[in-house]
């Protein structure tokens, strides 16, 4: 593009608001920070046509500095060379720029619009100029600091213009009061008094505090009557005597404040709390109704309404609304929670933990009940009603003192039976059970021999034979051996040669076990092992020394698996293509 020259001028309106006699005054507002420019714009000394793109900068300086903010026009119509913009609408230039200090406008154009081209740089900068009477408006902020007294009337101040918000105030302090009613009046001193005849009325939002933040002595002379919440009495002693007798009117929630530690050293707080008295000893009743029934037992604690509220035994606990509330002979009960063992009669040594604990039992001692409403029974633990997992530390693979199992039966029992004395068991149906993993096992039959190679799906037709011989691949890393093709399927009873056939214990889900899984029926400890005879229990049957081909893969090369190797007891790995043993597994003994 060639390089264009521009003309411009600068123009500054200046609106003069004429104001006489009465005539109302407009309410002013801010100005905005925008003005608007013009400019010529040629090409070879020609008018330019048409739309362009327009950068502007704004410098302190008419060459080099760095521009307080920039702002980019586009698309601008130039006729006949002749165009206009309005800039800093949005304080693009810089919001207080213009403070009465020299200011260049740096202009650059492309034409046509969004042709691709660079910008083109105009020189010289432009300086923005004034017209002579905006001159005048440096002036103007003078006025900040000048002051004036009686030089504005109230009649040149438009009613509501001037808000107290507007108004500087230096609060002062107030030295006297005027008479009026219920004040007698006169001068405010630090150990002065203001003396009321009349009401002297105090919110409960704003009570009467002292400059400590705490709330003043109130010395009253005379008395307060019963009925607005007094006592009646002129002295201290003598309120506290006739508390009782102030039980009435305001005070009728006031039964006695006497007897709150009894001489048998039980406590009460509430109305009816202990209210039989008796001689029970050590009993604490907070609430109302809290052991209310209670004649002569003790060592009871009852906390919340009606708390063990017809009770007459001894060393019971109940913390909750209606705990133990049903409750009338029974001992050594502890019941926390929202009626917490509320029906039971005269049920002992039972605890509840709670809302609603062991609020279903109406008979039955020697219960636990932890979030659980119950039933009728003794000697019973209940923990939970909708809950569907429980984790208790400790239980998980353990094994009771005779090494048995640890089990929950589908009732939620948790023990061990007779029948899980060992970690496994034989099922009897060519399968084995192991208590510790929950893992069942593939039990093999025959007689340890000679090899049998499964190389295809017509042979080996008992999938469980000891001596089967079986490939994880066919070639290369897919799991489309015999291990797959042949013996699972038959395992499974997807390929008989019978017109009907089924796995072991019936199961159709049998599956390699993971090398982690294989690895949990190593068991060097076995008798022969690793000298000759395989390192597992003889439970699982007939078992060559042998490779026994897992599910994994080893990561760093796919054409391998891993083996454990029963002879020795430790963990291998072999090319997939290879003929090893398999005992398949299935999840869920």
């Amino acid at each position: 593009m060639r390089r264009e020259r521009l003309r411009s001028a600068n123009r500054v309106l200046l609106v003069l608001l004429l104001v006489g006699g009465s005539a109302p005054v407009a309410a002013a507002r801010p100005l905005s920070t925008a003005f608007t420019y013009q400019g010529q714009l040629l090409q070879s000394g020609l008018p330019t046509n048409g739309t362009c793109d327009f950068q502007f900068g704004l410098f302190d300086v008419d060459s080099g500095g760095t521009a307080s903010g920039t702002q980019t026009a586009s698309p601008v119509n130039v006729t006949n060379g002749l165009f206009t913009v309005q800039l800093n609408d949005s304080g693009q230039l810089g919001a207080n720029i213009f403070n009465g200090s020299d200011r260049w406008l740096e202009i650059a154009v492309r034409c046509p619009v969004g042709s691709g081209s660079s910008y083109t740089t105009l020189a010289p900068r432009q300086q923005l100029t004034a017209a002579p009477y905006a001159l005048y408006a440096p002036t103007a902020g003078s006025a900040n600091g000048l002051s004036c007294s009686g030089c504005v009337s109230s009649g040149s101040i438009a009613s509501g213009t001037v808000q107290q918000s507007n108004l500087a105030f230096t609060p002062g302090t107030v030295t006297s009061v005027t008479a009026g009613s219920g004040l007698s009046g006169g001068t405010i001193t630090t150990s002065g008094t203001i003396s009321n005849s009349g009401v002297l009325s105090v919110g409960a939002g704003a009570p009467l505090t002292s400059s400590g933040g705490q709330n003043p002595s109130v010395s009253l002379t005379g008395t307060v009557p019963v009925a607005n919440g007094g006592t009646g009495a002129s002295t201290a002693a003598a309120a506290r005597a006739s508390l009782g007798t102030a039980a009435s009117g305001a005070n009728a929630d006031i039964t006695s404040l006497s007897g709150i530690t009894d001489a048998h050293g039980s406590t009460r707080l509430g109305l009816q709390a202990l209210g039989a008295g008796g001689t029970g000893i050590d009993n604490t009743a907070v609430g109302r109704n809290a052991l209310a029934a209670n004649t002569s037992a003790g060592g009871n604690t009852a906390l919340g309404a009606n708390a063990l509220g017809v009770n007459t035994g001894s060393n019971n606990t109940a913390v909750g609304h209606l705990a133990l509330s049903g409750n009338t002979t029974g001992s050594l009960n502890t019941a926390v929670g929202h009626k917490a063992l509320a029906a039971n009669p005269s049920g002992s040594s039972n605890i509840a933990i709670g809302k609603d604990a062991g609020s279903n039992t109406t008979t039955g001692s020697n219960d636990i009940y932890i979030g659980n409403i119950g039933t009728n029974e003794s000697d019973t633990t209940r923990i939970g009603t909708t809950q569907t997992q429980v984790f208790i530390a400790g239980i998980s693979g353990a094994t009771s003192a005779d090494s048995a199992p640890v089990y929950i039966n589908g009732s939620g029992q948790l023990g061990t039976t007779a029948s899980h004395t060992a970690r496994f068991r034989d099922n009897g149906d060519g399968t084995v059970t192991d208590h510790q993993t929950g893992l069942m096992w593939e039990k093999k039959t025959g007689t340890v021999g000679s090899i049998v190679s499964c190389t295809t799906t017509s042979a080996c037709s008992d999938p469980r034979g000891v001596n089967n011989r079986y490939t994880w691949s066919a070639g290369g890393e897919a799991a489309n051996g015999t291990a797959f093709t042949n013996f699972l399927e038959r395992l499974n009873g997807r390929l008989c040669d019978e017109d009907t056939c089924t796995g072991p214990g019936g199961y159709t889900d049998w599956r390699l076990p993971t090398i982690a899984e294989l690895k949990t029926i190593v068991d060097l400890s076995a008798t022969g092992c690793p000298i000759g005879s395989p390192c597992i229990n003889p439970i699982f049957g007939p078992t060559p020394p042998a490779y026994y081909w897992s599910a994994t893969t080893v990561a760093s090369n796919p054409s391998l698996a891993w083996v454990v190797a029963f002879g020795i007891g430790v963990t291998d790995y072999d090319t997939k293509t290879s003929g090893s043993c398999l005992r398949a597994v299935r999840s869920g003994g």
